[in-house]
């Protein structure tokens, strides 16, 4: 149990809240952020594959190189393996998620063939 000094609490003084600048209002407005922090359109997934073979120029000839050659700097040697077919020379410890992302890049592209599938005897 606690003891109180001299069997007496203190006063505490708590500081009034700031005051809200009338600013605030204004840059979280829809005047000044538009939609972009708000719950915009939904567009069907034709929508997204149809951007998606738009870009894929730029996916596949500037993300995913990009994303190989700067991301993951430790097993940038495992996913260049992984894209080329080349058994590599150590298995990793994990590369699910790096090998997700650069799977995310070519399904945006409309390369669906490198999707998470099931095998086995079951799956034929």
């Amino acid at each position: 149990m606690v003891r109180l000094h001299d069997g007496k609490a203190e006063n505490l003084t708590v500081p009034d809240k700031p005051k809200r600048s009338p600013d605030v209002e204004t840059v979280y407005s829809d005047a000044v952020t538009g939609r972009f922090n708000k719950r915009g359109p939904h567009y069907a997934p034709e929508y997204y594959r149809a951007m998606g073979q738009a870009l894929k120029p730029i996916i596949m000839e500037e993300m995913v190189p990009a994303f190989l050659d700067s991301a993951f700097a430790d097993s940038r040697g495992s996913l260049q393996g992984i894209v080329t077919g080349e058994k590599p020379a150590r298995i990793p410890l994990d590369i699910r998620g790096q090998l997700d992302t650069l799977i995310d890049y070519y399904d945006m592209a409309g390369v669906s063939g490198y999707q998470w599938k099931p095998f086995g005897p079951e799956a034929a």
